[in-house]
């Protein structure tokens, strides 16, 4: 069994190679597909994926710590799965965005569409950038918070942390669609 062991983790390792290659191939930024090398099963079961935004690997990584987090005893039953996995697919969709508009502004054509509109698509992009990291700086900010709970047992505080989190990420999802759709 242990001679098994280094021929699983090879295999792992060369799958995750084999897929972060392909991620750089589709236009992901060297940090995604850094992620996914050591993450790749997690990308197999986002739909999109290839289609990702430049913090997908970031993503993941935060909520695969607030996960393990939750996994605590301690933690245990503070949160509900539903409900992080609502957050993870808000910010999963506004990075897509991001994503699109990071792919446009590296196109040459669109760099030479119009200073004003270029500029308007990239002061939104920065605006929302800022969000997505305030968001996932949000989420450490829970982890700590249940080390909390962990000693005081009280989760209020966790709850009402996550629900406002919550709001502000549907918020932006929204903004960002709207801003989209209306051409910024």
């Amino acid at each position: 069994m242990s001679n098994l062991i280094p021929w699983v983790v090879a295999f792992y390792l060369v799958f995750g190679g084999v897929w972060a290659a392909k991620l750089l191939r589709q236009g992901q930024s060297w940090s995604t597909a850094a992620a996914s090398l050591v993450l790749w099963p997690l990308f197999l079961g986002v739909e999109g994926a290839a289609e990702g935004g430049p913090n997908t690997g970031r993503i993941h990584a935060a909520f695969i710590a607030l996960e393990s987090t939750l996994a605590d005893p301690a933690a245990r039953g503070v949160v509900e799965p539903a409900e992080l996995e609502a957050l993870r697919r808000s910010l999963l969709s506004v990075d897509a965005r991001l994503g699109m508009v990071e792919r446009l502004l590296s196109d040459p054509a669109v760099a030479g569409a119009g200073e004003t509109t270029v500029k308007r698509l990239k002061d939104a992009r920065e605006t929302t950038l800022a969000e997505l990291d305030a968001a996932l700086g949000e989420l450490v900010q829970l982890r700590v918070q249940l080390g909390l709970v962990a000693l005081a047992g009280d989760s209020t505080p966790v709850r009402g942390r996550l629900a406002a989190l919550g709001a502000r990420v549907r918020a932006l999802d929204e903004l960002s669609r709207i801003t989209g759709s209306a051409g910024v």
